[in-house]
């Protein structure tokens, strides 16, 4: 992963520490990845991440989910499409993960981009993950009702 992709640019250490976001290393996510998704396995699971902060998981998801083969952007696309899924209470780290994303898949033509930025903004939503819709603002995050963001 490249580590200028992966500094949380938008929040200030005080800010961080206020919201609880923390965010994950390289080589944590590398690891974590790797220890929840087998090379072997037949079918490739969704994964959701409920506090995926500006993606960095879901990046390492993305890229274990590849098996390191050198994927066209519509092969990338139909991946995220199908198995990368996250949640984030920070509107501003849901656009760093979907602008980390977006740079991994990598589409080329512009019709492809906006294809791109649709399923990206389907599978990463902002929302209070840990309460549900009944609950109201939390923390300046509306409930989150799973069954809609993610039928």
């Amino acid at each position: 992963m490249d580590e200028t992709l992966v500094r949380p640019r938008h929040l200030t250490p005080a800010q961080r520490r206020d919201l609880g976001s923390f965010y994950t290393p390289s080589p944590v996510v590398a690891y974590m990845a790797a220890a929840c998704l087998p090379v072997k396995s037949r079918q490739k699971p969704r994964v959701l991440d409920p506090a995926c902060g500006d993606g960095r998981f879901l990046w390492g998801v993305a890229e274990r989910l590849s098996g390191q083969r050198n994927l066209s952007a519509r092969e990338r696309l139909k991946l995220i499409r199908t198995h990368v899924h996250g949640v984030d209470i920070d509107r501003a780290a849901i656009a760093e993960a979907r602008r980390r994303l977006l740079a991994w898949i990598s589409p080329e033509e512009p019709q492809d981009v906006a294809e791109a930025e649709s399923v990206l903004a389907a599978n990463l939503r902002t929302g209070h993950a840990l309460i549900g819709e009944d609950f109201g603002p939390a923390g300046g995050a509306a409930g989150f009702s799973w069954r809609d963001a993610f039928p």
